[in-house]
């Protein structure tokens, strides 16, 4: 019988970008964020017909930002995530550990 080894996702991860808690790792993980916030927020825009122009208009924020946003471009202020997604009628739900 041939043996087969498996690596769980988690090692890859600890190898890649190293273990929990350390620079490397914590900035991996905020940019998967970021990633899942830009695409949810895009996603919804685009559900609701809104142009970024737009959302722009509704928010008052520049079409500039609504497309940094949506890259997840820089680190945009979370006052200007918190009134895109206000607007777009997105709840957060944050959880501390």
């Amino acid at each position: 019988m041939k043996k087969i080894n498996l690596t769980y996702f988690e090692d890859l991860l600890d190898e890649e970008y190293g273990k929990p808690g350390t620079p490397e790792r914590d900035a991996f993980e905020q940019r998967v964020v970021n990633d899942i916030i830009a695409d949810e927020i895009k996603k919804r825009r685009e559900a609701l017909g809104l142009s970024q122009k737009e959302l722009s208009e509704k928010t008052g924020l520049s079409q500039y930002i609504i497309s940094k946003v949506e890259k997840n471009i820089d680190n945009v202020s979370f006052k200007y995530i918190t009134k895109i997604t206000h607007t777009l009628g997105l709840r957060f739900q944050l959880k501390m550990k």
